[in-house]
């Protein structure tokens, strides 16, 4: 009877020690997979960010200058949009134009300005003249798919700051080939002004 008692006794001091173990166990695990948790959500937060500000610096062009003008500049244009409207001209619409044009006769390029005119308006292009005057200037370039904008600068002395409504401005592209592309800005002095950006050649 005495050595029944005393191996239950041990029997259940056993289960205590192995309950014990067990619970200690589950906490430690469960407070590593909180702190795992945790690092996840730090680092997609790291990455959100990285990407953000990524994002942000891909979508401007720093324009030489610029700085200038939209303090004599009383419109509603800003100058970071006038920043992303350029560079998505430079490092994307320009390669556009090039498909669309590439051996394609003056005649032909008129006729495209007229049949695909809202494509063309979305580049900020509206008129045919001014279409002709930038895919001119393209050719001289050569294959814009092979070469990147380096740079934009503003033109001295091409201020003018009531041109038909418009603040307007020259900028030079500048291509690590060393050519560059003359473009005309305008930005819309009323905000009721449509459009109220614009592209289109050089005087």
């Amino acid at each position: 009877m005495k050595k029944s008692l005393i191996g239950l006794i041990i029997i259940l001091l056993i289960l205590l020690i192995v309950q014990l173990v067990y619970f200690n166990f589950k906490k430690e695990k469960n407070g590593n997979l909180i702190e795992l948790s945790q690092n996840n959500q730090t680092l997609e937060q790291n990455e959100t960010n990285v990407y953000e500000e990524k994002n942000t610096d891909e979508n401007l062009i720093e324009i030489n200058g610029l700085e200038e003008i939209m303090n004599q500049y009383s419109g509603n244009e800003s100058a970071n949009q006038i920043e992303k409207e350029i560079y998505t001209f430079a490092n994307t619409n320009l390669t556009k134009i090039y498909d669309m044009t590439n051996r394609k006769s003056n005649n032909k390029i008129l006729q495209m300005y007229d049949l695909e005119t809202e494509t063309i308006n979305e580049m900020h292009i509206y008129s045919g003249e001014d279409f002709l005057a930038i895919v001119a200037q393209i050719f001289m370039v050569g294959n814009v798919k092979t070469v990147k904008c380096t740079s934009c600068s503003i033109e001295e002395n091409s201020y003018n700051a009531n041109d038909n409504g418009y603040t307007s401005f020259n900028v030079i592209l500048k291509f690590d080939s060393s050519n560059t592309i003359k473009l005309k800005v305008y930005i819309a002095n009323e905000i009721n002004t449509n459009p109220s950006l614009k592209f289109g050649k050089v005087d």
